[in-house]
């Protein structure tokens, strides 16, 4: 049997709206596939030192998908820069993720989009493989047109949460009513390594706008 992989590769897309063209619309890329991400990714089947109960954060203190001023100003849960004890972080290019990854060999849609991890992370023992977290920012130009309806394309192996600015905007593959818990798996693995799908997310006139805007996912194995 394959090693269970943990993968993330994302990619936000949105339209803009030309100021003297209200009609036209032309897809603009944020985060590519070889985007570079944050991640803490625990690797001993438990959150680390300085962790809340269920999440990254302590409870009561700024949430680990907070929107990058609140998180840099006021964190305090495990590094998304340094690895600890029972647990690896850092900066890498996506996708990012161990084990096998079905969509090199199978791409749904065909062709392949991309062919290989850009950073590849240590695989946890068996038993010990749940969820990974990733941060990244990107930027919206400042540029005098409107921009909307943002679209996430992703891999994300096995399900998992995914936050824009400190609001949770998409579910994947887990059960309903599931909190975001470091414990919590995906509901299944049907074709979830080998398809790039797409969501359109429905987010308030003006919730992504010029200046760095923080996207956080939470990525949850299958037991």
């Amino acid at each position: 049997m394959k090693p269970r992989s943990l993968a993330l590769t994302a990619g936000l897309l949105l339209s803009h709206l030309l100021s003297f063209q209200a009609r036209a619309q032309t897809p603009v890329t944020l985060v590519d596939w070889s985007h570079t991400w944050n991640y803490m990714h625990p690797t001993a089947g438990a959150l680390p030192a300085g962790s809340g109960p269920t999440t990254p954060h302590p409870t009561g203190t700024t949430p680990w998908f907070a929107a990058e001023a609140a998180f840099a100003g006021s964190y305090t849960g495990p590094s998304f820069a340094t690895g600890g004890a029972g647990y690896e972080a850092g900066a890498g290019a996506a996708p990012l993720g161990y084990g096998t990854l079905d969509y090199t060999g199978t791409p749904l849609p065909p062709p392949a989009e991309f062919t290989a991890f850009g950073t590849t992370l240590a695989t946890p023992a068996t038993g010990s493989r749940r969820t990974g977290y990733f941060r990244t920012t990107f930027t919206v130009p400042n540029d005098g047109n409107f921009y909307v309806n943002p679209v996430l394309r992703y891999l994300l192996d096995d399900g998992g949460f995914v936050y824009i600015d400190g609001v949770l905007v998409l579910r994947v593959n887990v059960a309903g009513g599931a909190n975001d818990d470091y414990t919590v798996v995906g509901a299944n693995t049907t074709n979830n390594e080998s398809h790039i799908r797409d969501a359109s997310l429905s987010l308030g006139a003006g919730s992504v706008t010029g200046g760095n805007t923080a996207v956080a996912p939470a990525i949850a194995g299958h037991a």
